[in-house]
């Protein structure tokens, strides 16, 4: 018998979709980009036509090299920093 997936319980489906739209929303306010340009972007992304590339990951313990690194100008794609526990900031 295969492994239930969450999207097989519509109120667990129903209930990610609206955080989904809520951080999206957010995230329009936050950056000042029209809600619809980050829809879009979002449906680009979840449908392979845009790929974010990543050069390297720092923790934001770190975030001195971070910088460091990216003025270099050999980063070749963007410089992301990690938060939280991962981060190495409690």
């Amino acid at each position: 018998m295969a492994e239930r997936q969450p999207h097989d319980f519509p109120l667990v489906a129903a209930r990610d979709t609206v955080f989904q739209w809520f951080r999206l929303c957010k995230l329009a306010e936050v950056t000042n980009v029209p809600l619809a340009s980050l829809e879009l972007m979002r449906s680009w992304i979840e449908g392979d036509k845009l790929r974010v590339l990543i050069d390297k990951v720092y923790p934001l313990a770190r975030i001195g090299e971070a910088f460091a690194y990216r003025e270099t100008g050999k980063a070749t794609g963007k410089v992301v920093l990690k938060v939280g526990k991962e981060g190495g900031i409690a």
